[in-house]
């Protein structure tokens, strides 16, 4: 990939356009802590589902389904063949801690929409401006009702909800809680950029396709992407080695383009890894080891009398020995086959790649506007001049 590419727009060009408009008049300074603590308030934001249904229909059963439990665990519903919820039950996802199911018999669609206003769609994104509208309603006595009613469903909390009040209050939003839900709705479009970082032959463009699903994407200024990380572009980036013989702020330049990076192991002995984790340390932005190939790491080994297991456990303690030598002895490193998916660690590099990348969205997505209303300004400044 030439250092020079330009990077895509990370949000379609509707929303740029709003955003931009939105906060043309903000002050850069607090643009970013705010943002990242209002998204971090709509992240703990709890949604309500409502099953309904008549008497007997298994509203209580799929509930128990959906939160993949049995009849009889501790905190299933109670099912039975009397009627179990005369009453609005609430239930905890637990995999989903933002998300309240709720079974009820006698609930019509009309009462539905009366009784919880806001609905779930596809996304969280997708839920927190009509929250965010209606908390801040210009109608005094219906933000009244709507925010009484959050904190008594537990929607939200009173020191939630007071710092999302102070922030609105004392930012340069121009009107406030408009601004707040243009920001979220953009955030529901942005993409996230992750760099797979590594030499020529360490096996980028295996990997791509590996953690895509996808055969047969080779690198190129085309980001790729996967059902199991929605709005995520994966970029292969080989030859590195060409990037890395340039200067250390071209380096990080060029790194700063993307939000993420797993960066591949090839060479303990020219430590070009170390240089890229020191880039992404030094850009506050994080990243993965990973030693691809370990497949043919346990071929070339097999003529010793020790069992792939041992083998396996002497290259941990040979990575983990390298990585303290480099001050990095804090950092994971997944080995992995990228041929084979169920093979060593590439379960939990893509379990901890799912819960990295929904952890960062927020603030990458802070620092990018912020980056962008610094650029707007900036621009709008030598015009006057």
């Amino acid at each position: 990939m030439d250092a020079g590419f330009t990077m895509p727009q990370k949000i379609p060009e509707e929303h740029f356009n709003k955003i931009t408009e939105a906060l043309q008049s903000v002050n850069c300074k607090t643009t970013t802590h705010e943002l990242i603590a209002v998204l971090e308030v709509f992240r703990q934001l709890k949604m309500d589902i409502a099953v309904t249904g008549e008497s007997g229909s298994g509203k209580s059963t799929l509930i128990n389904a959906l939160r993949g439990l049995n009849h009889g665990d501790e905190g299933a519903a109670s099912t039975g063949v009397v009627e179990t919820t005369t009453e609005p039950s609430m239930y905890q996802y637990p995999n989903l801690p933002y998300c309240q199911s709720t079974a009820h018999r006698n609930m019509t669609c009309r009462s539905l929409r009366t009784h919880w206003r806001m609905k779930l769609q596809n996304s969280k994104e997708r839920f927190s401006p009509i929250f965010m509208a209606n908390l801040f309603t210009r109608s005094r006595t219906k933000a009244k009702t709507f925010r009484h009613h959050a904190l008594q469903s537990g929607k939200i909390g009173d020191e939630d909800l007071a710092k999302l009040c102070t922030i609105c209050k004392r930012s340069d939003f121009t009107h406030g809680a408009e601004e707040v839900k243009i920001v979220l709705e953009a955030l529901d479009h942005f993409q996230l950029d992750v760099a797979i970082l590594g030499e020529t032959g360490s096996g980028v463009s295996t990997l791509l396709n590996a953690l895509c699903g996808q055969r047969n994407i080779t690198c190129s200024s085309t980001p790729a992407t996967g059902l199991r990380y929605p709005d995520v572009r994966f970029w292969a980036v080989s030859g590195i080695e060409r990037i890395t013989d340039d200067s250390f702020e071209n380096l990080k330049q060029f790194m700063d383009k993307f939000d993420y990076y797993v960066i591949i192991v090839s060479d303990w002995q020219k430590a070009l890894h170390i240089e890229l984790a020191r880039a992404a340390s030094q850009l506050r932005k994080h990243y993965q080891f990973v030693q691809t190939k370990v497949d043919c790491h346990l071929q070339a080994q097999s003529d010793l009398c020790y069992s792939e297991t041992d083998l396996l456990d002497g290259l941990r303690a040979q990575c983990a020995e390298e990585l303290k030598k480099a001050n990095h002895d804090h950092s994971q490193l997944f080995l992995i086959n990228s041929l084979d998916r169920n093979a060593f660690d590439f379960v939990s590099l893509e379990s901890v790649l799912s819960s990295d990348l929904t952890t960062i969205r927020s603030s990458a997505f802070a620092y990018w506007v912020d980056g962008m209303v610094r650029q707007k300004q900036k621009h709008s400044t030598c015009q006057i001049l």
